[in-house]
């Protein structure tokens, strides 16, 4: 869930290293800035960056890379959804689950 990072006249957001599905699909859905309902490259490196992550192009260009079944170069669709869940959980320290 997004909170706000306390920096006056900062628009970055840090996250909890723990989510619902419904909370990250939301978080999903705050990063699609285009609001296309897909996830660009570009929008999940913008994501990294609000999560303090380092290495956030090589991060966003695999992560594309690993999910894309479609290989359409962006995150669409549930079930591609679901695999940044599992891919979230093993590379950025985000667990997703029910509890």
């Amino acid at each position: 869930m997004p909170i706000n990072n306390g920096n006056p006249g900062h628009s970055s957001v840090l996250h909890s290293k723990k989510m619902t599905p419904e909370e990250f699909d939301k978080w999903l859905d705050h990063i699609d800035s285009n609001g296309d309902g897909n996830i660009s490259r570009k929008e999940l490196h913008g994501a990294l960056k609000e999560l303090g992550l380092k290495w956030k192009t090589w991060k966003s260009w695999w992560a594309i890379k690993k999910v894309d079944l479609n290989h359409n170069k962006v995150i669409d669709g549930k079930t591609e959804r679901k695999l940044l869940y599992d891919y979230a959980a093993k590379y950025w320290g985000i667990t997703v689950s029910e509890n």
